[in-house]
């Protein structure tokens, strides 16, 4: 790497740079440098060396169970829309990011059920109430179909940007010829 950024007359500082080495048994990602510790923190993510999301999801849940006491410590004195807003701006922002690596994860059950539990608590239910009807009646998504609705987002997203560039390739190549009179 540090040819890379030699021969493209860059300057690698090798103190700042964090080097993230993803293994695994169908693939390799990146080789980069030899001496990778065990987990790495970007943006807010936290990778592994094997691409093993868990330990991702496992912040995550620290994260929403804090989101959890929120509402909790709120509950008394609040009514359900604004419950609703806390449960939009602080639980659900936390669920829905970088939903599609962790998405498919048995451990993202934990996930679901720390959403129910919010879900028990701005409806002032009782543990043992069904969920489904409040996630009708509170409009919200709970995670299967939030990790479909996510998913298919960014499908739709890629289609689009695949057709902008076919047709931005399709103009290019139409407006390449030369319409001018050199013979002058």
């Amino acid at each position: 790497m540090s040819q890379w950024f030699a021969v493209n007359g860059l300057f690698q500082n090798i103190e700042k740079t964090n080097a993230l080495h993803f293994k695994s048994p169908k693939w390799i990602i990146s080789n980069l440098l030899s001496h990778v510790k065990k987990l790495k923190k970007l943006f807010g993510l936290v990778f592994d060396k094997h691409t093993k999301w868990n330990t991702l999801v496992e912040a995550i849940i620290i994260k929403m169970s804090s989101a959890c006491y929120a509402i909790r410590s709120v509950y008394s004195f609040s009514d359900k829309t604004t419950l609703k807003i806390i449960y939009f701006a602080y639980f659900h922002s936390i669920m829905e990011y970088v939903m599609l690596f962790w998405g498919k994860l048995s451990e993202s059950k934990k996930v679901f059920q720390l959403q129910k539990k919010i879900l028990w608590i701005t409806t002032r239910s009782q543990p043992r109430d069904s969920c489904k009807p409040l996630f009708w009646t509170m409009e919200i998504l709970n995670l299967p179909p939030q990790y479909i609705l996510i998913s298919m987002t960014l499908l739709i997203h890629i289609l689009y940007v695949c057709l902008y560039i076919s047709l931005l390739t399709l103009q290019v190549s139409i407006h390449k010829r030369n319409y001018t009179n050199t013979d002058h």
